[in-house]
Parts: structure tokens; sequence; C-alpha cells
């Protein structure tokens, strides 16, 4: 992909304007014209070859805007289906991931994850998050604030590719909770005030939670359920289950209980290797979730 997309002159964005509304889609210092000229455009796609390679498929959308729209969608905090909303129908969100003509199509939620995929077993698998080594080549030297919707926000690398990472654990632990409670829902066991708090936390696969909430709700969510797993476990702890052992082991994983008995989700850091692994095979259900 070239770095700015080719005007069409019958379907540029520009040309459909007029008026103030033209003047502020082209100002050279509107946010979505910087964002586009000081992140977008210096994305270097090649450093994501090595996902690519001869036996692992080609991209078959943009990196360059699907890195843009992780991006953005971490500087305003926004949930997965409202960044696509926004590159699909929000003329500066467009410019500024690079979509300049009414006609560039946003790349597919399915290959969207799926590129999401291949970073995380690529840093599983090499002990490097690309996203992190792209971010810093393209803000090498600098210092750079955008001011998004009314708020000054200082990019991260190390924040986006954490929260990448946060929101698949939380599909991993939303799953395999989701699928105990299955096993267990008409059980004595549970009060019904605590059947109706999982019905509502688990009553959509975790893919959809991540999918539609903000980050923040999903991370909240995510502390949530390690409450209520500590809760519910200790009820169920004569169960001969496979599901029971599998949650058991995914929230020993996940987090962590004081001496005074306060649940708190662990550090990247401090998670095994066996934990990546449940993390990415999870990502095998996901992957045609949109499909």
């Amino acid at each position: 992909m070239s770095k700015n997309s080719q005007i069409n002159l019958f379907s540029s964005s520009s040309n459909l304007l007029s008026g103030k509304s033209q003047k502020i889609y082209d100002d050279s210092e509107g946010w979505h014209n910087k964002f586009r000229e000081v992140i977008t455009i210096r994305i270097d796609e090649s450093l994501f070859k090595p996902l690519f390679c001869d036996n692992n498929g080609k991209p078959n959308a943009s990196l360059r805007v699907m890195l843009a729209m992780m991006i953005l969608k971490e500087a305003e905090g926004l949930s997965d289906r409202k960044i696509f909303e926004n590159s699909r129908f929000n003329m500066l969100t467009r410019s500024a991931i690079g979509l300049l003509n009414a006609d560039d199509n946003v790349p597919a939620e399915s290959t969207y994850y799926d590129f999401r995929k291949k970073v995380l077993e690529h840093a599983k698998a090499e002990n490097e998050n690309l996203i992190e080594t792209c971010f810093s080549q393209v803000t090498k030297n600098q210092s750079i604030e955008f001011n998004v919707s009314g708020v000054s926000i200082r990019m991260d690398s190390k924040l986006l590719g954490s929260n990448i990472a946060k929101l698949s654990r939380y599909e991993l632990v939303h799953e395999t909770f989701r699928l105990f409670f299955k096993e267990v829902n008409q059980s004595d066991n549970l009060s019904g005030e605590t059947k109706s708090e999982l019905e509502s936390l688990l009553k959509l696969e975790g893919n959809k939670v991540v999918y539609t909430n903000f980050s923040e709700e999903v991370l909240s969510r995510f502390s949530q359920l390690g409450i209520l797993i500590n809760q519910v476990l200790p009820l169920f702890s004569k169960l001969d289950s496979v599901y029971y052992q599998t949650l058991k082991t995914v929230f020993e994983q996940q987090y962590t209980v004081n001496e005074q008995g306060v649940v708190t989700t662990r550090e990247k850091e401090t998670i095994s290797g066996n934990s990546d692994a449940l993390i990415l095979s999870s990502f095998s259900l996901f992957k045609n979730r949109f499909n």
C-alpha cells in the first residue's frame, strides 16, 4: 500500500464537502491530518513481514490502516466496535487512518483480529512485540501529544501492546468461566443473587464483550470476573469436571489472591508460558467470529 491512498477525483472525501466543512477537513493543522502525517504515514509495514512468510499467508488488508486504527482506539479509549464504526462513517477518523476516498474500504473485523493474533504469536515465539517496535520507530526522538476529542493524550507503545494482550486474556477467562457456568448454573450451590450476576456478565461470548465495550470497561469486568471466580471455585471443589479444572488453572495463572483475600489481575511478566499458550489457543475459537 502506498503511504497515502491514491486520491480519486470523483470519490475524494474532500471533494464531497464544501464551505466550512471542507475547510475543517482540509486544515493541515487539524488533528486528523496531523495524526495521518505523523503516525499513519510513518508506520513501516515491512517490520511485520515475519508474520506473513510464504507458509503463513499474506495480509489481505493494509497493515498501516489496521495499526493506525489500533493506536487511535487506545488514544480515544474506544471499543473495537466504535473504532470500526468511526473508520467506516467518520470522515475525520477515515482521514486520520489514511482512507481519503469515500470508497476506500476498512479492513474486515476478521482480518483485524487475525493480525492481532499473529502479533501475539510472534511476541511469544520471538520475545518481540512488533507493535511496540513499530511505534518506537515512529516516535523516535519525539514526545508527541494529540488533542483528540478535547483530551490531551500521550501515546504509549507499551500501553498499547499491554492492552492488546489484556483484552485477549479477558476473552480466555470469560469463555472458560462461561463454559463452567453452563455446567453448574442449575446447582443449588449458587445463590440466586450470584446466578443473576453471572448470567448478566456471561450472557455474551467473550469476543463480543471485547468488541462492544470500551477497553476500560473490559478491564473492569476482568477484575470483576476474578473476584467472582474466587468466590465460586470453593463451592465446587469436589466436582469432577474438566471445566472446573480448566477454570481453576486459568484463575491461578491470571490472578493473585493476597493474605487479606483481595483478588488482583497478574501483570503479564508474572504469567507463565503455559498461560500464553492458552491465550493463543483460545484465538482459534474466535478467529472466525465475524465470518
